[in-house]
């Protein structure tokens, strides 16, 4: 395709937010009247640097203002505690998320030059995992049981306990039932632990999903589990590399919680 017409396909590419490689090859024959293989059209798209990914899926039901419901919750969470006289400095912040890492059939992609059979485990093995990813404070992992309203209780005080030199915590984590249970939200007030529950359907707003994705993918792509505690071993060990990063926030601190903060400074 001359470089003139690029430009012109990209306007055209922005009418819809994702594309099929199929659909951008019949967009090309329709509007241009030029017929391209696929393998044309991939080499095309990377030539216009365009992204070609797994998009995070967004449950339909989501609310359009979920972001604003979550900046309102979060800025709540804030002048409560400045009502109170904290300090907001000595506030630890962070996003709080249960998972099950398994073993898993191979999604990872490898080069190789033979493009042989790869062996892995079959066998199915899981870990119910919490993990707690900190803007501020000190991030954990651990196992646990059940999400259950008592389990969660333990959770807080872990929590607590790994955040001991600060005097009060925001945890932000998802709407789960029990989550919001009375034992729960008793447990949080008495550790100081302010909870701010994300919009339903909106996990999106939680950065550790993205944690969870890497510690995954290293599953996938390891060759090391090969039992429980082989498999608990790798959870653990990506999950603290990981997040010594901040990288799987930052849209989320650019856009909620820049604001919020430094509405009180």
């Amino acid at each position: 395709m001359p470089e003139t017409e690029k430009p012109l396909l990209r306007e055209h590419l922005k009418q819809q937010s994702h594309w099929t490689t199929q659909e951008i090859q019949q967009l090309i024959k329709t509007e241009f009247q030029v017929e391209y293989s696929l393998r044309q059209v991939i080499r095309l798209l990377r030539e216009m640097k365009l992204s070609f990914y797994k998009p995070f899926q967004l449950d339909e039901k989501r609310p359009d203002e979920a972001e604003e419901m979550l900046t309102r919750s979060l800025l709540e969470a804030f002048q409560k505690l400045r009502l109170k006289g904290v300090d907001l400095t000595r506030v630890a912040i962070g996003f709080g998320d249960e998972c099950s890492p398994q073993t898993a059939p191979n999604t990872a992609r490898f080069w190789s030059i033979f493009k042989s059979p790869r062996k892995v485990l079959t066998t199915k093995i899981r870990r119910n995992t919490f993990g707690f990813y900190t803007l501020r404070g000190n991030d954990c992992i651990f196992e646990i049981q059940s999400s259950k309203a008592v389990q969660f209780v333990e959770v807080l005080s872990v929590i607590k306990e790994q955040n001991q030199e600060f005097d009060h915590i925001i945890l932000i984590w998802d709407n789960l039932r029990s989550h919001k249970s009375e034992i729960v939200l008793n447990q949080a007030e008495q550790l100081k632990i302010i909870l701010v529950n994300l919009p339903k359907y909106s996990p999106d707003l939680n950065p550790i999903e993205y944690v969870w994705k890497t510690v995954k993918r290293a599953i996938s792509q390891s060759n090391e589990v090969k039992d429980q505690e082989s498999l608990a071993n790798i959870i653990d060990s990506t999950f603290q590399t990981v997040t010594k990063k901040l990288s799987f926030a930052r849209n989320w601190i650019q856009s909620i919680f820049n604001p919020v903060y430094n509405s009180f400074f």
